[in-house]
């Protein structure tokens, strides 16, 4: 039984090595640039046009707030609008920004699990992670929500250092956790989780509830408000009203988004069977990394239960800390192996790396181009007018391709703000009328009512080739 009880730290210094965190996030990021080859998918999925279109109007001098409806925090949009800058509107070099912060993921995973439970869970984690149903596809795909969870797992694996710096420690994690929040506000749901790391007691620190959660909230007070001011966030306005809207909450259903939440659990369920040993082994022993993980995927489970719409996205806020649960689990596995037989130590370990790779592969999806027929739309377009001018797309890729840029009112143009009733035919309407774009298309949703009529007065259709409908205004159309 010796080699279960052994310390992680004892486990994890044999070999001490600062650049090991950095190997998982290297590996993934070249698998992900060989799997996927994401620099030729012309869409993953429907808000990378969203969020490339908010960029290039931040680039040419439009701000998030005061001139586009915009529902989501600045921070994206802005790193975003460097890149549109700096590398000429490629949406490969806005994906690589997105894969870097899926690296760094699991890098901020593999080192808060080394810390605590050695290099075994550590390596188990980040596997379990990297083969989810949900991972890949969103570390190469232009959206909000992974670069947002990236920052707020570097913020629970400050918090969770021990050691002479835990104050300093503990104001970074604050100030990166308001960081994450100006990315996307759903990681305002490891706030549980940050407390109990700085409120539960370390054998390797000295217990100062008091003092810990002051340095916590200081450092989070101090960022936030720096950031709410810096860049001039409306906190209720755009970001907080659009989401509870009283026609999204009127379709909310309990058992709908429990039934999403159980078919994404359904799909990843050896990470689950695998994270129940972990969640075991921690409650038991009163581990502080492993109980914040069970708090954070707790808290997340349930707020998506209670929550409408639940999309496919979502899962990675629960999947996350389960993936970390599940890298515990199999390590508890491996060492109870090796503790019965040690002289099957190495044995015990293939067959735990077995076990998450075959996990892995069963889960791992299929990154498919989502709009094949993009290309031949945005020629079409480019072919009308020249880059830089405005143009509108049901589905904003469109126009970022062709280097159009959307109207600032019309950039966010998805289901959800067309349910919540904040995209209407009146907006539409004002939109084309104001900025009277050269191309007015629709192909993912069905044109608002009176929208066609009023087109007829100034448009013309034409025929791409496309499933939709395509207009460009009297004057435009090629001979």
């Amino acid at each position: 039984m010796a080699a279960e009880t052994q310390t992680a730290e004892d486990r994890s210094d044999r070999r001490p090595s600062r650049m090991e965190p950095l190997l998982p996030g290297l590996l993934f990021a070249l698998i992900a640039a060989l799997a996927t080859r994401y620099w030729q998918g012309y869409e993953f999925d429907t808000d990378e046009g969203i969020n490339l279109s908010k960029a290039a109007l931040v680039a040419a001098g439009y701000h998030p707030y005061a001139d586009i409806w915009n529902d989501q925090p600045p921070l994206l949009t802005y790193a975003l609008a460097i890149v549109h800058t700096q590398f000429g509107g490629s949406v490969a070099w806005a994906r690589t920004l997105i894969l870097f912060a899926a690296s760094m993921l699991l890098v901020a995973v593999f080192a808060m699990l080394r810390a605590s439970h050695g290099r075994g869970a550590a390596w188990f984690g980040v596997l379990v992670l990297a083969g989810t149903t949900v991972f890949l596809e969103l570390s190469v795909s232009v959206m909000v929500g992974l670069p947002a969870l990236s920052v707020m797992m570097w913020a629970l694996c400050f918090a969770l250092s021990p050691g002479a710096h835990r104050g300093l420690n503990l104001v970074v994690a604050g100030a990166l956790f308001a960081v994450s929040l100006q990315i996307k506000f759903f990681t305002f749901l490891a706030a549980p989780a940050l407390l109990l790391a700085a409120l539960w007691p370390d054998s390797r620190t000295p217990f100062r509830p008091v003092r810990d959660v002051a340095l916590l909230t200081a450092g989070f007070g101090a960022a936030l408000a720096a950031l709410v001011l810096a860049l001039g966030v409306p906190l209720m306005g755009q970001l907080v009203s659009p989401h509870v809207e009283s026609d999204l909450r009127d379709t909310y259903s309990f058992w709908a988004s429990l039934g999403e939440v159980r078919e994404d659990l359904g799909e990843n369920v050896w990470v689950l069977v695998l994270a129940v040993l972990g969640v075991a082994y921690c409650v038991r022993t009163r581990e502080r990394t492993g109980l914040a993980l069970t708090i954070l995927s707790v808290v997340a489970l349930i707020a998506f239960c209670l929550h409408t719409p639940v999309n496919y996205h979502h899962a990675l806020v629960y999947l996350l800390p389960l993936a970390g649960l599940a890298g515990i689990g199999a390590e508890r596995v491996r060492l109870r192996l090796a503790a019965y037989a040690p002289h099957w130590r190495y044995l015990a370990g293939a067959a735990g790396l077995g076990l998450v790779l075959a996990g892995g592969i069963a889960a791992f999806p299929q990154i498919a181009d989502g709009d094949p027929h993009g290309p031949r739309v945005a020629a079409a377009l480019a072919a009308r007018q020249a880059p830089g001018e405005w143009a509108v797309s049901d589905r904003p890729m469109d126009t970022y391709r062709s280097g159009m840029l959307m109207p600032p009112p019309l950039a966010v143009y998805s289901k959800k703000r067309l349910r919540a009733g904040n995209l209407t035919a009146a907006t539409l309407i004002d939109a084309i009328d104001r900025y009277a774009p050269g191309v007015v298309i629709f192909r993912r949703f069905p044109p608002p009512p009176g929208v066609i009529e009023h087109l007829d007065r100034r448009y013309e259709p034409f025929d791409p080739g496309v499933e939709g409908a395509f207009f460009a205004r009297r004057g435009t159309l090629a001979d």
